[in-house]
């Protein structure tokens, strides 16, 4: 019993220590206590761990961080408020599936990273849902098939990519 109640202990009080060092802030009212140094953002001399929001009274952008360095979910807002973009970013770069929106809220494209490049899949479609471009990356560079759309699904324009350079 004396075990598991200093687990529980323990745990509490690493929880209370991790939840103590993430804080939201509102960035333009702090704006004067940040600095970035070489890619590290720093509030109040140390390395950022938290969420900020940005946007002079309407939200603009709802960004994650970990010691100073964009690392989970962001969140991209138009002036009307309606999201523009979501995406992660992991230890600073781009990471994983980008997904950007029209005003209506319908989705404007997926486009994919790995350690802040271009990587797999991208696609991006006409407000009314329907297929415009289709792409493949890999490590950053154009490769396989570029495929562009007319909103009646008939392909306008297909070339092919290998390394980033055109083959065809």
């Amino acid at each position: 019993m004396k075990i598991l109640t200093r687990f529980i202990l323990l745990l509490l009080m690493f929880s209370s220590i991790k939840f103590s060092y993430c804080q939201t802030v509102d960035f333009d009212k702090e704006r004067n206590y940040f600095n970035d140094e070489n890619g590290i953002l720093y509030y109040k001399g140390s390395p950022y761990t938290g969420t900020l929001h940005y946007g002079n009274g309407n939200l603009n952008l709802t960004a994650a961080y970990n010691d100073g360095k964009r690392d989970g979910i962001n969140e991209a807002y138009d002036e009307n408020g309606h999201l523009k973009a979501k995406g992660f970013f992991k230890a600073g770069k781009k990471d994983g599936v980008w997904v950007m929106y029209y005003e209506s809220g319908q989705i404007e494209g997926k486009v994919s990273y790995k350690d802040g490049k271009e990587e797999g899949v991208w696609e991006l479609y006409y407000e009314s849902g329907k297929l415009k471009l289709k792409s493949s990356y890999k490590e950053g560079k154009l490769d396989g098939a570029l495929e562009v759309y007319l909103e009646n699904g008939e392909i306008k324009e297909k070339k092919f990519y290998t390394n980033g350079k055109i083959i065809n």
